[in-house]
């Protein structure tokens, strides 16, 4: 990856938000370390928290673009991102926090110990629209894989040579075999992926990729197929905060393009769904919360009137009104969407 492609891919949003969260919660962890072992007193500590806080910002702020340096191949220039290894014993309490509130730290995964650099990074086309659930596609990865062709040039046979064992090892194979850059490799695992989730096997993984990867090549051509592939994520991990956020993300794509296609009936009904996957996942409707779960909302109460107003169907209205007791929030609460570049 060049120092270029380095500052057009990465997602300075995300990526500034995990930095922060990590250089708070380390800063806390090592002023305690200091109290409780050192000679820090107690009336110490808060000025020993701000200055640990400062040097870790500093640290994080040098290895940042130093990262970038050091991955386009600069010599030596890694170097200066050791001191920012002290950010790294926050990453236990952060992974805590990404499993319970998984808006906060906007990555697929976060392990318990991580570099002291996580540059999110995303596709440098900026054309592509802010609600096709961008959560998903980012990746603590410097330079992810471009799709390929979705149908393999193998054939079923020659699949079927590599696609035995168990659903583990099915699935590790065809890692392995994505993860090796070759187009027909690639393809091979493509196949994989899909026969496991035809097959419906009870193991969430290869839903998940073939899902991501789906989205990464046609997020509208394939967003009925995604939703599924989300829905059944869901169905083998009920309590996966994760997958929950996913499958609302990508029931609010389709509900925006059943939107555009005119048919407000079945807009909605994606809609009102991908609500309620959003308050398993914790979160609360209010002015900060993410845009398309704003347009979600604002279009249900509009949908419910129109039905009301022209057809006399008050169903969708008690259906809205039964969500909008669930969150806590009032039918008619003023919620602004004027960040939305389109319905």
């Amino acid at each position: 990856m060049s120092i270029r492609d380095f500052f057009q891919t990465i997602q300075w949003g995300p990526t500034l938000q995990i930095a922060a969260i990590r250089i708070g919660i380390a800063s806390i962890v090592w002023s305690l370390f200091f109290l409780i072992f050192g000679n820090t007193t107690v009336a110490e500590f808060f000025p020993q928290l701000f200055t640990m806080f400062v040097l870790i910002t500093v640290f994080v702020g040098i290895a940042i673009p130093a990262s970038g340096l050091s991955r386009a191949g600069t010599p030596f220039v890694g170097l200066a991102t050791f001191p920012a290894w002290l950010v790294v014993v926050a990453d236990p309490f952060v992974k805590i926090l990404h499993t319970k509130r998984p808006d906060l730290v906007p990555v697929e995964s976060f392990n318990f110990f991580n570099p002291p650099v996580l540059g999110v990074f995303g596709a440098a086309d900026s054309s592509q629209s802010k609600d096709s659930t961008k959560k998903a596609k980012v990746q603590i990865v410097p330079d992810p894989p471009k799709p390929v062709d979705r149908e393999p040039s193998s054939t079923t046979q020659d699949v079927s040579a590599f696609d035995t064992g168990s659903p583990e090892e099915r699935y590790a194979r065809a890692s392995q075999f994505w993860n090796s850059k070759d187009p027909s490799a690639q393809s091979t695992a493509i196949k994989i992926w899909q026969r496991m989730t035809s097959e419906g096997v009870p193991y969430a993984k290869p839903y998940l990729v073939y899902g991501n990867y789906l989205s990464a090549v046609d997020p509208r051509g394939n967003c009925d197929e995604v939703v599924e592939l989300r829905r059944r994520l869901v169905a083998i991990e009920p309590e996966n905060i994760k997958f929950k956020n996913y499958l609302a993300g990508s029931l609010f794509l389709e509900g925006k393009l059943l939107w555009d296609d005119g048919n407000n009936s079945a807009a909605f009904e994606s809609y009102i769904e991908g609500l309620h996957h959003f308050l398993d996942t914790g979160q609360v409707m209010n002015k900060a919360a993410p845009v398309t779960a704003r347009i979600a909302f604002c279009a249900c109460r509009m949908f419910s009137k129109q039905a009301l107003e022209r057809d006399s169907n008050a169903d969708l209205g008690v259906r809205f009104f039964d969500w909008c007791e669930r969150a806590g929030i009032d039918a008619n609460e003023d919620i602004d969407i004027s960040d939305a570049r389109t319905k």
